[in-house]
């Protein structure tokens, strides 16, 4: 049932107790949310919604519903569940099985999927399916679009069985913190009469909410403490028609969820003290039982590490601070390891084969776990792969960086993002020299040829402090700005006067929610100043555009340069005559006479306009071609005819184009064989190596 179901699509991405998916896979998706909700300064809201009995109380009506969904037969539903419904049950302890049993008849049936019934996880997995596709038809699911990209992805919740946080953003940037709170009041009990429709119920003891809102201070956002929140009392719907309230957690206070204590701040400290405890416990237990020192070495290994490092992969702290509470740890197992406890960190964690004991280094330890996160779940259909992709992004535009920026300096460029998860990874990178380098399709695309991004101008001078860096990144993001593309007119030179006024953004790139102050526009300026001329023109024209532009593009000109075009809406558009009589310069041409039209025009060109006291007459300062993707799509042997080092396709012969090769790898169906030989006491700088890939379905050979 549940391979068809996982074929079919019908198991949700917000389901993380499936198949090819851990529980730290749910945290982690938690805290990349965090991560972004702080680097983009949006109110944001997390339900902690647990439910109660879980496998035990679903309606049978509804898990049937579900079943059929899954495509199981109709015989087999009605057979598992009218055997649960009149089953009689009895307990086993300690003590033995108890003598009376207890259960339901045809007139009065017990509903349920039973505690250890092989068909409820699966059951289970059905009917929470149902739960969160009316969850998001209600229209509840939190939206992200790539910060940069432009890629969707939608994922209303992290469930794992009967754990479940609901992920609340909010709709839009205008909304008030009242306005917020009822959305993800309506959230909650929309859900909680979902799980009441399906025979379950909320369990009010377990459940408690996080709201994340912002305050600024001088212009720098700060999340506000439960004290500087108003006093919002959620409630959740219950069996008695009563509404039970649950309580609202300060953004600092951690809370246990899937293993990991974490809150929306992004402080595991708590995490981590809570795990030093279970690895102080567990050093007493060998300390007082006297195991043998191999015994205990194969416990420290593979008992103790896997504790103390779970979560890894999902949790940031600071490595010196991760390292000092291991060290301690270690100090305390050395001596019922039959140890010295005095030798140094060097010794402890040095390898074996250089004389030292092998403790893992908590920092590596860290930074395997992530990078090996990255290499299973980059670009794959899951919920822990999307999540990671439109983070990455967040944290690409907040930095305003267009290289690689896990290979920058991370002392100099840290100040520049939000502490969270890729801020973390980008530190341990740099601590421990590894070379993680992005490709080229995961680099924000600069816009026309010669383009470079603002801060990586800024960043590359000393002219101007770290705090400065703050405020300039400040405003830009405030007014959507990132390479100098976005500042200059169609002439690639002359600076927008837009650029300069304290005017928001019109990008349909995310950028942070920012409120820059006065001081903050005058740095910004400064800075303009410095990458252009005093004049505001760039020393050397930007050349044509290479990628689509994501400000508005609203005006556009004629091929004959005669009629001036201003798009209004999709289907409309306001039309301007070139005035013939005044005088035209090469910089300048004067439109006059708006009609209103309706229909599409043509777009082939962009146009720079300057407004005049009236709102008729238009400057054209300058114009550009638009950008069209290439309509020729290379094909395989093309694109390895490009490569810059061609004596390695000197002797490369295929069936066909090579088109095969790309389709039979994304099936599955592509077989490899290689064979190389390398001899340095010949030659150090000659190798050779052969290759033959092969498609098993057409039989294809290159």
């Amino acid at each position: 049932m549940m391979d068809q179901a996982y074929d079919n699509g019908l198991v949700p991405v917000e389901q993380f107790a499936r198949r090819g998916v851990q529980a730290s896979h749910g945290v982690l998706c938690k805290v990349l949310f965090c991560d972004m909700m702080r680097a983009l300064h949006e109110m944001a809201g997390i339900p902690s919604v647990d439910l109660g009995n879980c496998y035990d109380a679903v309606a049978h009506p509804i898990a049937s519903i579900a079943l059929q969904a899954f495509q199981v037969p109709l015989t087999t539903i009605v057979l598992s569940l009218s055997v649960l419904q009149t089953m009689t049950f009895y307990l086993r302890t300690g003590y033995g099985v108890s003598t009376s049993g207890y259960g339901g008849t045809r007139s009065d049936p017990t509903f349920g999927l039973g505690q250890g019934n092989g068909m409820a996880p699966s059951g289970f997995s059905a009917v929470s399916s149902l739960m969160v596709g009316a969850f998001q038809r209600l229209g509840h699911a939190s939206d992200f679009s790539g910060a940069w990209s432009g890629l969707l992805f939608c994922l209303a919740a992290i469930i794992y069985v009967d754990d479940t946080d609901l992920l609340l953003r909010s709709k839009s940037r205008d909304l008030t913190m009242d306005q917020f709170f009822a959305d993800c009041q309506t959230s909650v009990t929309d859900w909680g009469q979902i799980v009441l429709a399906t025979g379950g119920y909320l369990k009010a003891g377990k459940c408690f909410w996080y709201m994340m809102g912002w305050k600024w201070v001088n212009g720098v956002p700060q999340l506000r403490t439960l004290r500087q929140l108003p006093k919002y009392k959620m409630t959740i719907p219950q069996k008695n028609g009563l509404p039970a309230p649950i309580p609202l957690r300060d953004v600092a206070d951690a809370e246990e969820t899937l293993g990991v204590w974490s809150c929306p701040k992004g402080d595991f400290g708590v995490h981590i003290e809570k795990k030093m405890e279970v690895g102080h416990l567990w050093v007493e237990r060998l300390r007082r039982n006297r195991c043998p020192a191999g015994d205990g070495w194969l416990g420290f290994r593979y008992s103790l590490i896997p504790k103390v490092t779970y979560g890894f992969a999902a949790i940031t702290i600071d490595p010196d601070v991760l390292e000092h509470s291991f060290q301690k740890l270690y100090h305390d197992v050395l001596s019922p390891l039959r140890v010295n406890q005095n030798i140094t960190k060097f010794y402890r964690m040095a390898p074996k084969r250089v004389m030292g004991l092998g403790m893992p280094n908590p920092g590596i330890k860290m930074l395997a776990y992530k990078l090996h996160l990255l290499q299973t779940e980059w670009n794959q259909p899951t919920s822990a792969g999307h999540m990671l992709r439109q983070s990455l992004e967040v944290f690409q535009m907040e930095t305003g960086l267009s290289t690689n920026i896990i290979e920058a300096d991370y002392d100099r460029y840290e100040t520049l993002a939000t502490g969270g998860w890729w801020k973390q990874f980008w530190c341990l990178c740099r601590r421990y020299d590894v070379q993680f380098q992005l490709g080229r399709k995961c680099l924000i695309p600069l816009l026309r040829v010669g383009d470079k991004a603002i801060m990586d101008l800024i960043c590359a001078t000393d002219l101007f402090s770290q705090s400065a860096w703050r405020s300039i990144n400040r405003v830009r993001k405030y007014k959507g700005l990132h390479s100098l593309a976005d500042i200059v007119l169609c002439d690639g030179r002359t600076v927008d006067p837009w650029v300069l006024t304290t005017e928001g953004s019109d990008s349909c790139r995310v950028f942070s929610v920012e409120k820059p102050t006065r001081s903050d526009f005058a740095t910004f300026k400064r800075a303009i100043s410095f990458l252009t001329s005093p004049t505001h023109r760039l020393p050397t024209a930007l050349g044509a555009y290479v990628n689509k532009p994501h400000r508005r593009d609203i005006w556009f000109i004629s091929e004959n340069r005669r009629h001036l075009f201003r798009n209004t809406s999709p289907s409309s558009y306001v039309q301007y005559t070139r005035d013939e009589d005044a005088r035209s310069t090469r910089f300048s041409m004067t439109f006059i006479n708006p009609i209103e039209m309706q229909g599409q025009h043509s777009m082939k060109t962009r146009a720079s306009v300057q407004y005049g006291d009236d709102d008729s007459v238009l400057q054209v300062h300058s114009v550009a071609d638009t950008y069209s993707p290439p309509l020729h799509r290379r094909s395989f042997l093309e694109r390895v005819r490009a490569e810059p080092n061609q004596t390695l396709w000197r002797s490369f012969v295929t069936d066909g184009d090579g088109s095969w090769i790309y389709e039979s790898l994304l099936s599955n169906n592509l077989v490899m064989m290689s064979d190389g030989a390398y001899e340095p006491l010949l030659a150090e700088d000659v190798c050779s190596c052969a290759a033959a890939v092969m498609c098993l379905r057409t039989g294809n050979k290159a």
